[in-house]
């Protein structure tokens, strides 16, 4: 039997980002770049600018538009 696990800079990022979303009462946040990489095939609204543990830049952040 396989196991597999996910690990690096990327889903750490995930991980925070599930608390952002908590915090802002949404189900669903993007990072500026994730949303980028849809090239525009996502309607979304930014939240703001916030601080993620474990990352030197602050991450801008975005929900999807209902």
């Amino acid at each position: 039997r396989l196991s597999y696990t996910a690990i690096g800079d990327t889903v750490n990022l995930a991980s925070r980002l599930v608390g952002v979303a908590k915090e802002h009462g949404v189900e669903i946040v993007l990072s500026d770049m994730t949303l980028a990489q849809t090239s525009g095939q996502i309607a979304a609204h930014p939240l703001g600018i916030t601080n993620v543990r474990g990352k030197a830049v602050p991450v801008l952040i975005h929900t999807l538009a209902t």
